[in-house]
């Protein structure tokens, strides 16, 4: 059986595989600049070639914000065909709700799921 590495060799070796990680990453994004710049483009959807037994996809799409703040004020003289172009979603205001005494927390937690999240791991040279 084999002993456990130490945190130090776990450490180095992690730093040599994410860094071969990154370089293999950052040339995997510049192969896909170069498919992006010959294939057909378009302002939004998938484009497909199929060529030498390959399909090569290129998904594009549009990012799309809302001035939450803005639509509010206006809501009341939306159509409701307009309105109905928006979702509205709860979401969580972590700061606040670490701030709730027990009262108030035990009110909030049937309408919360925690789990939790993957650990993040980070391991940098020491100046």
């Amino acid at each position: 059986m084999n002993a456990p590495a130490s945190l130090a060799t776990l450490a180095a070796t992690w730093a040599q595989v994410k860094a071969e990680e990154d370089a293999a990453k950052a040339r995997r994004l510049e192969i896909e600049a170069q498919i992006v710049g010959v294939m057909p483009a378009k302002d939004e959807g998938v484009t497909k070639v199929e060529q030498d037994g390959l399909r090569v996809s290129v998904t594009y799409k549009l990012t799309r914000s809302v001035d939450t703040d803005a639509v509010r004020g206006a809501w009341g003289s939306l159509q409701p065909a307009v309105q109905s172009a928006f979702r509205w979603k709860a979401d969580i205001d972590t700061k606040a709700l670490r701030e709730l005494d027990a009262q108030e927390a035990q009110q909030i937690a049937p309408f919360i799921t925690t789990k939790p999240a993957k650990p993040s791991v980070k391991v940098e040279p020491i100046n």
